[in-house]
């Protein structure tokens, strides 16, 4: 049988404490917050970031991506104005276990580009494509999805 006992901790002095404590990021949170910004365009630093293996990790796989991202006093610095590399070096990946987090960002912004591309693709032949489905009979069933 298995008795515990309580821990009591008695506080005495009558002294109130005070002074000021500083509390330093967490990295569950920080590692997705790097991983966006894949999404993002222009150059801006994130601060309060800890200095951890895994944060050193994501910021070589973000540079590794095209992105250009620094580590220096617990800020990183973001320059995310160049192309995006779509494939992750294995040797990063297997470095941390969160590195699926750059995954959705990749996709969600490969996904804009194709949608771009595909929009200017019929706007600059949309009237061939009106004709075509007009000598295909389409005409009447793309007109019916347009008013869904």
């Amino acid at each position: 049988m298995i008795k515990h006992k309580k821990q009591v901790m008695f506080v005495e002095g009558g002294t109130p404490l005070s002074g000021t404590i500083s509390s330093s990021g967490a990295k569950n949170a920080t590692l997705p917050i790097l991983a966006a910004c894949i999404l993002t365009n222009g150059s801006f630093s994130l601060t309060n970031i800890p200095n951890l293996a895994d944060i050193h990790v994501m910021v070589s796989m973000l540079n590794e991506l095209g992105v250009g991202a620094t580590f220096t006093n617990n800020t990183v610095h973001i320059n995310n104005t160049s192309q995006l590399h779509h494939t992750a070096p294995y040797h990063l990946v297997t470095a941390m276990r969160a590195s699926f987090f750059v995954a959705d960002p990749l996709l969600a912004k490969q996904a804009m580009l194709v949608c771009l591309c595909l929009v200017a693709v019929l706007l600059v032949h949309a009237r061939s494509i009106f004709i075509w489905m007009v000598l295909k009979n389409l005409v009447p069933l793309f007109t019916l999805i347009m008013e869904m």
